[in-house]
């Protein structure tokens, strides 16, 4: 877990590693205001990640 800036929330916000689903922990954060993603060597656009995991 580590605060910083939501650039969706426009503000300083708690951010945690989501479970993957192996399992394991993602090296990714997620806000946990709204949800949106930093990622870290992944493909996809961060909203375009948290999109998908939410229409799962």
């Amino acid at each position: 877990m580590t605060e910083m800036l939501c650039r969706d929330c426009d503000a300083i916000v708690l951010f945690v590693t989501p479970e993957c689903d192996d399992g394991q922990d993602c090296g990714d954060l997620m806000c946990v205001l709204c949800g949106a993603a930093v990622t870290f060597g992944g493909l996809l656009v961060a909203e375009e990640a948290v999109r998908r995991t939410a229409a799962a």
